[in-house]
């Protein structure tokens, strides 16, 4: 049985880790997010002992995480929908679908990040990545194919890591509701004060930014739905002294979650999406999508 794992950013390369050599690894490039420093996304796993089995995490000790919810001014340490609604509104995802109580404000996670991980993993497959680019680029997805611009691979079962629009557009299905574009900024300030917080989610309807994260020291991540005509005046309005260290944008990086349709499509052809922009589900998170990999290893 031929079995092929699509993408090579973090999720792919666990997807290999977690469901072993009999999964052939068909590479897109780099981490959109983990290959960044410091990295575009959360850089954190939430732990679970169930998790033990996986070598790259096995025997790492727990840290633990606070996250916070920031409402006219103040912060909330407690997930409930006076502040998960409006927050969950304010990205366009439906507040009665979105899995808002995943938003825990303290969790433990492994002691490791999940860059770290991630270039750990790289070392590890560097040589079935390569083997993998040997194929060639691709192009097409049909019921029984991987197609690249030089030749075709059959498949029997695909985990499909790569976003899910990529993903409809090789298989010819109807496409998701595009995610959003974000931008990110890098900012060094010592008056930003997230109370002890790894994160904290900004639910204020008229602040152009969803989340903060803290990524140490004076340093704080600031991600950005909205786009800034200038960015200095903008954070000039609630922060006194900042600089803005770096800022990037990524196109269709934050999921909305609406595109069940979309999956069910992917799965009628043996294809199965893992991974937060693969389902277009911004609630699966790394661990949720290490935990859904064990379940497809266990059949």
């Amino acid at each position: 049985m031929k079995k092929l794992i699509l993408g090579s950013g973090l999720i792919g390369l666990l997807a290999r880790e977690i469901l072993g050599p009999d999964w052939t690894l068909i590479p897109f490039g780099r981490s959109r997010f983990y290959s960044y420093n410091p990295p575009l996304a959360d850089n954190f796993i939430v732990y679970s002992d169930a998790f033990s089995d996986i070598e790259t995490l096995k025997n790492k000790s727990v840290i633990f995480h606070k996250r916070g919810f920031s409402l006219a001014g103040g912060l909330i340490f407690n997930n409930m929908p006076l502040v998960t609604t409006p927050w969950a509104a304010k990205l366009g995802m439906d507040p009665n679908k979105a899995q808002l109580s995943t938003l825990r404000t303290e969790f433990p996670a492994f002691d490791i990040s999940c860059a770290s991980l991630y270039k750990t993993l790289l070392r590890k497959y560097d040589v079935e990545i390569r083997e993998g680019l040997k194929r060639g680029a691709v192009k097409k997805i049909n019921k029984t194919d991987v197609v690249t611009d030089i030749g075709s691979v059959p498949y029997d079962k695909v985990v499909s890591t790569i976003p899910l629009e990529a993903l409809a557009l090789y298989a010819g299905l109807a496409g998701p509701r595009r995610p959003r574009q974000v931008y990110y900024y890098l900012i060094a300030s010592p008056s930003v004060d997230l109370e002890g917080c790894t994160q904290v989610l900004v639910c204020d309807e008229e602040l152009g930014f969803f989340k903060v994260n803290h990524m140490g020291g004076n340093l704080h991540m600031f991600f950005c739905h909205q786009k800034f005509p200038d960015p200095e005046l903008f954070f000039s309005a609630f922060i006194n002294q900042f600089q803005i260290v770096n800022a990037t944008s990524i196109p269709d990086a934050l999921p909305l979650g609406d595109s069940q349709t979309t999956v069910d499509q992917c799965k009628a052809m043996n294809i199965t999406p893992v991974g937060d922009g693969a389902e277009d589900d911004y609630f699966m998170d790394v661990s949720s999508s290490i935990n859904y990999l064990r379940k497809l290893r266990h059949g």
